[in-house]
């Protein structure tokens, strides 16, 4: 399946913040949960708490960069996948991804307050990505299997009906649009000067040919308005983010990380990686950060918005090996995610 990629408590009683001592692992890491496959993670704005999932525990780990610990972990029941948090509402919204058999997903809705899970929302079949509407508050999720989807007892559909992204009220906690969006959909980013919607996936487009790359989706009309397709020998879209002042979106795939200029609709360029690339934007400073590996040894590095352009590799250490990352806007601090800890990197 093209993408499918999976992109970290139990209660946690005494913290332990192991600081790296030799020169190849330079940096502070927290102890946090254990994740099987990639990691999560949320970093309220206000508050500048960082949110962790860990699906091996089906946990979120609340951890205070300030105090260097994890300060509470919070249950679940099913394991989480994608994270997102809205600092003006104190809402944390974790996907559970219906692991087991017959399960469908869900988003589960957590008061950032009191760390308590208030509301759990059916959302489709393998639910994945999550992301909030700053403007609204309103909460997007994409299935790789929508709710409505229904093929015929040959197996057979309407082309582009699998995948589907569901709009959620954070006010009633319920569905109020479900939108088709072609199949192996996973990430999606809000571009909010446009109000439009960009799910990674695979589209057919009107000659019935499949387009791996970027849906746009009008949040208006919650409709489906083009695609934005990648160069033909692409293969597994991960992840997309979008730095609002610069008008770019970025986009990973298995060795490329490419560019869309927002305002032209198109892809510009592309700059190359290393292995699957998972991102975290600071916009004040211009800059995306994309995993990757530089020789043997994990790394970030660091993309200038406004050139498009690799300035800076922060190479990880040989015992670190991360999956996944996520930026603090107001401290420029980016977090690592490691198997079982996160790995503050101070910029």
């Amino acid at each position: 399946m093209a993408g499918a990629v999976v992109l970290v408590l139990i209660a946690i009683g005494a913290v332990v913040i192991r600081q790296q001592q030799d020169s190849t692992n330079p940096f502070q890491s927290i102890q946090v949960g254990s994740t099987y496959g990639y990691s999560r993670a949320a970093c309220d704005s206000v508050t500048g708490l960082v949110y962790v999932t860990n699906d091996h525990d089906r946990t979120v780990s609340v951890v205070d960069p300030a105090k260097g610990t994890a300060t509470a972990t919070i249950k679940l029941a099913d394991d989480p996948e994608g994270i997102a948090v809205d600092p003006d509402l104190h809402r944390l919204y974790v996907v559970g991804k219906g692991a087991e058999k017959g399960i469908e997903g869900t988003l589960i809705v957590i008061d950032t307050m009191t760390n308590a899970v208030v509301d759990t929302v059916t959302t489709g079949h393998s639910s994945w990505g999550v992301t909030v509407d700053s403007g609204t508050h309103s909460v997007y999720v994409t299935n790789l299997v929508g709710l409505d989807y229904n093929p015929g007892a040959d197996g057979s559909s309407e082309p582009n009906t699998e995948s589907s992204v569901v709009v959620i009220d954070p006010v009633t906690a319920s569905i109020t649009a479900s939108i088709p969006v072609g199949y192996n959909a996973m990430n999606l980013a809000i571009d909010a000067a446009s109000r439009t919607a960009y799910v990674t996936g695979d589209y057919h487009d009107s000659t019935n040919h499949s387009i791996t790359g970027l849906v746009k989706v009008d949040l208006a009309t919650n409709a489906v308005t083009g695609q934005i397709g990648l160069p033909a020998e692409t293969h597994g879209v991960f992840d997309v983010a979008i730095d609002q002042g610069a008008r770019t979106a970025y986009v990973t795939s298995t060795e490329q990380t490419f560019v869309i200029d927002l305002a032209a609709g198109a892809l510009t360029g592309s700059i190359s990686i290393s292995g699957p690339g998972f991102l975290g934007v600071d916009p004040g400073k211009h800059a995306v950060y994309v995993t990757g590996f530089s020789g043997q040894l994990q790394a970030i590095k660091v993309i200038d918005t406004e050139k498009h352009a690799v300035t800076t590799t922060i190479r990880a250490g040989s015992k670190i090996s991360l999956r996944g990352l996520v930026v603090d806007p107001r401290t420029h601090t980016v977090y690592g995610l490691d198997f079982d800890q996160v790995v503050v990197i101070p910029r």
